[in-house]
């Protein structure tokens, strides 16, 4: 008789339910990147405009409209920049969570996992004393026919 272990479809469904919080976690992971390089491609771009701007300065003298397109240009981009920040801070706060929520589905899978072992350790013990009573048997009878 084959080992089954009563509780599989459980097993299953905590499996999914885990790799579902991990593939969460992973999209959220993969966000965090996206908004970390767009905050870094801000950030460069905004210090090449301020570069530029400086640069024309240094050339000779610029019209007061130039200097207040580069001004609201320099606004935007920290505006942004914030904005990107606190999405990131936002972020990180969703990745903890998320990360509590995996580890609680890993632990409710391996809890799982630990009594299917326990009783398939279990069910092969009963197993090898069978065979080992039938190999017993078998010798029994062996010896007897012998006698007689």
């Amino acid at each position: 008789m084959p080992f089954r272990f009563p509780l599989q479809a459980v097993l299953r469904y905590r499996k999914s339910i885990e790799e579902t919080e991990e593939l969460r976690l992973k999209a959220l992971f993969a966000r965090r990147v996206t908004l970390s390089q767009e905050l870094a491609a801000l950030r460069l771009q905004s210090s090449a405009l301020s570069e530029a701007a400086r640069l024309a300065l240094e050339r000779g003298p610029i019209y007061a409209a130039e200097i207040h397109f580069v001004s609201r240009q320099q606004e935007a981009m920290a505006t942004r920049a914030r904005l990107l920040a606190s999405a990131l801070r936002e972020l990180q706060n969703e990745v903890e969570q998320q990360q509590g929520r995996l580890a609680r589905a890993r632990r409710d899978r391996e809890s799982l996992d630990t009594l299917r072992e326990a009783q398939f350790k279990e069910y092969q013990q009963i197993q090898q004393r069978r065979e080992q009573a039938t190999r017993d048997e078998i010798y029994l009878m062996r010896r007897m026919r012998v006698r007689a």
